[in-house]
């Protein structure tokens, strides 16, 4: 009550009202109408309130809703009580620190006002009333009313969020630099939860290429050029703070302008000039200046005027922008030009002239076009170089005086060649494949019929095919249908191949044909070895369409494979022994066409027990190794030797891969899981295998997730859900129970990693660690051996940022030191024996860890792109060159631009300049290069 004396006009209103009522009132009557109010109650004793009530000195009571602002009041439906307003304050979230508020009540001519911040003492006020240099976090302003009688009004509240801290942009990723690809996907986080972006693409020569615009992580640019790219990311956050990052590279397409396939090697030239070969090489043919295999295309020299190239079963020529003519390879027959049967490693010019138009390397004989004159040289048994005499020529040597030649061809035997539309043709003929109605040979020029509007022509082994005003023809040898008119037949004369009038190419291989039609690709004839690029090994006796594509430029098919160029991206398909794909020696047959440089743009990669699925910076799932159950989600149980592309989708952003079957997240949020789901880890509620992605129910707020033995967790706007088997309570529920769908682990929203092992999981949650499951060696760190079946934390620490399960250990970073525990069997705790430990132990005294994985019974981590592994080494799975285990971090080469690693059972994966390298174990071709052991890193040649 001393409280309301302080106001001095409430004290002399209080009085004269005392007075009055004193002077005015009889017992038993209204002091105001004087009417009867009933009995005269006296007491002598109690002159005050009900002495019986406990209540009647507590104006609340009885109340229920005193004291609490957020509940109706009787004042606010009473108008003539004071009231109290807030006019104006600050947004609900507010990057400001300060805050200004305006108010007032119902009475005139004011009020006297008290106010409050967070429950603070209140103090008297005026409006407008403001605070500075807040906190970040929640406020409430509380603000009363108080009349000129006294009387105080409910108290008006405003809640704000001060935000004072710029969003940080993580894991931007966006294309290697230097880039080959058109089409740049960039992926990025926020570091809260509720950000918004806008982006902008820049180019150093095109100015701003996509003005700056609303986006979400995912965003794809296409149909880029050559130039300097800088892209640019604005995170705001619900307060208005700002951040930003930006991703720079340079695009160099250099896009692929000429391609010829050998029988077992291929060439090509790009549009900077350069040469380059791969593939078989054991006399030379690559010219590359040694006889070794190359499985990826390898430049031929330093040279960038490069025009053409032909290549045949073992040697090489192409002519340069100068017009010179070069050679290299075989040469027991003088094919090479050069005068004598000395092979070559490298190229070597054929005489001094420089007007060389075109090249043609047959079997063992070549021809080439000077000026429009007609030159050949080499083996002529056959009459394959259109001399009358059988003899071998060592240097070019006119054929004929002729000089409008073009359209040249040689193949085993024999050598096609088009003047002023009409089609001659010479050599070997035993399959009728000069078109002369005959099969005698024909060691001269003989014209083929009487058309004259021949464009092309390519010659084959044994069959030849050429275009005439749009159509296609073709004739000789026709076993597996190779001359594509529906059955096998041989023809010694040219028979149109359908009724189509809008072929564009041709290409005759050994013993199947490819050809283009509006950039559509068609093919036919022999496929034992996926040549036909169809998806199977079966056989077509007529073109077949090779995919969808339209805009397929130009296709070579020669020996038991084939190349074209789509858009300026090379494309092999077909036998690989050699590696003349340019996937990697030995890497396997392809069914389909598939890009050959685009070696170097994967961004995330998880190795799993015996198999492993990796991203793409565009977008793209693969996954490779064992498929039992549908584990690589491909839709069959069809084990792959190579990585292959899950489904068409093109925003998958993070893949785990568990013991059996495997999870992914896309852009918009969504999970998806598939193969082995006995215990229900696919997360479908069923206990059904999977050979698809299926999507994990409806939510669409997924951040993480972790597919561990046969278990799954992940985390959810900050909230963690696990799933599957519960064995020793490895899904942190209080129980032993498993599930079949996600259920939350507790009520806590703040979750940020989550690694599931076999039997145990662990989690960061606010930068403390916690674990729960299987704990007999003591992997959950909580300092003994007994299994947890919910999470409990691990020692005190609150630094925690990140941390990997294997099968009985676990590790995590602390502020960049690495720290293990657990199982230590093989010395994967890295502490240099082989004790194990039931709590954290920093492993050595570096504090610049970023990645740690753990695997069956090893683990690997990175410091400053440097690659380490320690721990069991059987299989060569540390990648250190041999089998001998280690106890402590051996660094694996001398390569310090490792930004990525996954641990396997038994192998191991990583990403080195963007490009996937696998090693260890590969009984289930989990390595992706379809060997058997690897020791050390190899890369793996995705298609």
């Amino acid at each position: 009550m001393l409280a309301l004396f302080r106001n001095p006009r409430f004290f002399l209103a209080l009085l004269a009202t005392v007075v009055l009522i004193a002077c005015s009132s009889e017992p038993g009557k209204d002091p105001v109408t004087g009417a009867d109010t009933g009995p005269d109650v006296q007491s002598t004793e109690d002159t005050g309130p009900d002495a019986s009530d406990p209540d009647a000195d507590d104006p609340d009571a009885g109340d229920p809703d005193a004291g609490d602002p957020d509940t109706s009041d009787s004042d606010a439906d009473d108008p003539d009580a004071v009231q109290v307003e807030i006019l104006a304050g600050p947004d609900a979230f507010t990057k400001l620190a300060s805050a200004l508020f305006e108010f007032s009540c119902n009475r005139a001519p004011g009020c006297d006002f008290e106010c409050a911040l967070n429950g603070d003492v209140a103090e008297p006020c005026t409006s407008p009333f403001g605070f500075e240099d807040l906190d970040d976090g929640e406020h409430e302003f509380e603000v009363v009313a108080i009349d000129a009688l006294g009387e105080r009004s409910q108290p008006d509240h405003w809640s704000w969020t001060v935000d004072t801290t710029a969003p940080v942009i993580v894991n931007l990723t966006g294309p290697a630099d230097p880039s080959k690809s058109k089409t740049a996907v960039f992926r990025f986080e926020c570091s809260e939860s509720d950000c918004t972006f806008e982006c902008t693409l820049s180019g150093a020569n095109l100015g701003v290429v996509s003005a700056r615009a609303a986006c979400t992580s995912g965003v794809t640019y296409t149909g880029l050029s050559d130039d300097d790219y800088v892209f640019d990311v604005q995170a705001r956050d619900r307060a208005g703070n700002e951040g930003f990052a930006d991703h720079g590279w340079t695009l160099i397409t250099n896009d692929w302008i000429v391609t010829s396939g050998g029988r077992f090697h291929t060439c090509g030239v790009r549009e900077d000039g350069t040469l380059w070969c791969w593939g078989q090489n054991t006399t030379g043919q690559l010219g590359l200046g040694d006889a070794a295999e190359r499985g990826a295309p390898a430049q031929v020299g330093q040279d960038n005027d490069w025009s053409l190239v032909s290549a045949s079963i073992a040697h090489t020529c192409g002519v340069r922008k100068d017009g010179t003519l070069w050679c290299w390879g075989d040469n027991p027959a003088g094919q090479l030009g050069l005068d004598d049967v000395a092979p070559r490693q490298v190229p070597v010019q054929v005489g001094q002239q420089s007007d060389w138009s075109e090249v043609a390397a047959g079997g063992s004989h070549t021809c080439g076009v000077r000026g429009g004159a007609l030159w050949c040289w080499g083996n002529n048994g056959s009459g394959q170089l259109g001399f009358e005499d059988p003899a071998v020529r060592y240097v070019p040597e006119r054929v004929a005086v002729a000089s409008d030649w073009s359209g040249l061809s040689a193949g085993n035997s024999h050598t096609c060649a088009v003047r002023g539309g009409a089609l001659w043709c010479w050599g070997w003929n035993g399959n009728g494949q000069l078109g002369l109605g005959n099969t005698s040979l024909s060691r001269t020029p003989a014209r083929v019929g009487a058309a004259s509007d021949w464009s092309l022509v390519s010659v084959g082994v044994d069959h030849t095919c050429g275009l005439r005003s749009g159509t296609l023809w073709c004739w000789g040898e026709n076993q597996s249908g190779r001359l594509g008119l529906g059955d096998d037949s041989q023809r010694t004369t040219p028979v149109q191949v359908g009724s189509e009038s809008d072929w564009s190419a041709v290409s005759a291989g050994f013993m199947h044909s490819c050809g283009e039609r509006d950039g559509t690709l068609w093919c036919w004839g022999s496929n034992l070895h996926g040549q036909l690029g169809v998806g199977d090994t079966n056989n077509r006796n007529s073109p077949e369409q090779v995919g969808a594509a339209s805009d397929w430029s130009q296709t070579s098919a020669r020996g038991l494979h084939s190349c074209g160029v789509r858009d300026g991206t090379l494309s092999c398909w077909g036998n690989n022994h050699f590696g003349q794909l340019g996937f990697g020696q030995h890497a396997g047959d392809k069914l389909e066409p598939t890009a050959v440089d685009t070696l170097d743009h994967f961004v995330e990669v998880s190795a799993g027990i015996t198999h492993s699925c990796a991203l793409r910076d565009d977008g793209t799932l693969w996954c490779w190794g064992t498929n039992e159950s549908g584990r690589l989600g491909l839709g069959d149980t069809t084990s792959r030797a190579l990585p292959t592309q899950v489904g068409v989708a093109s925003d998958w952003r993070a893949v785990s891969v568990g013991e059996q079957h495997s999870c992914a997240l896309r852009d918009d949020g969504t999970l998806w899981c598939w193969g082995y789901n006995a215990s229900g880890q696919i997360g479908q509620g069923d206990q059904v295998a999977y050979i698809l992605p299926a999507q994990v129910g409806a939510a669409s707020d997924w951040t993480s997730v972790s597919a561990g033995g046969d278990h799954t967790c992940g985390t959810r706007s900050g909230t963690l859900w696990c799933w599957g088997a519960n064995h020793y309570g490895g899904l942190g529920l209080g129980d032993l129970d498993l599930r079949t769908s996600p259920e939350q682990v507790g009520g806590h929203s703040d979750w940020t990693a989550v690694s599931a092992g076999g039997y145990h999981t662990c989690a960061v949650r606010g930068q403390t660690l916690w674990c729960w499951g299987y704990n007999a060696s003591g992997q959950l760190g909580v300092s003994d051996d007994l299994p947890r079946q919910a999470p409990e934390q691990v020692g005190g620490a609150s630094d925690w940022s990140g941390i990997a399960v294997g099968r009985i250990h676990s590790c995590g970073l602390r502020s960049g030191a690495l720290s293990c525990w657990g199982g230590n069997g093989d010395g994967e705790l890295g502490l240099g024996d082989l004790t194990a430990r039931d709590a954290p132990e920093q492993v050595g005294g570096a504090s610049d860890w970023s990645r740690i994985t753990a695997g069956n019974s090893h683990t690997c981590g990175l410091r400053n792109g440097a690659l380490s592994c320690w721990g069991a080494n059987r299989y060569g799975q540390l990648g250190l060159g041999d089998t001998t285990h280690r106890e402590a971090p051996a660094q694996i080469g001398a390569a310090s631009t490792w930004s990525a690693i996954s641990a396997g059972s038994e192998h191991t994966c990583g990403l080195r300049s963007n490009k996937l390298w696998c090693w260890g174990s590969n009984g289930s071709s989990r390595l992706g290069d379809g060997s058997l052991f690897k020791a050390q890193p190899v890369e793996v040649f995705e298609p």
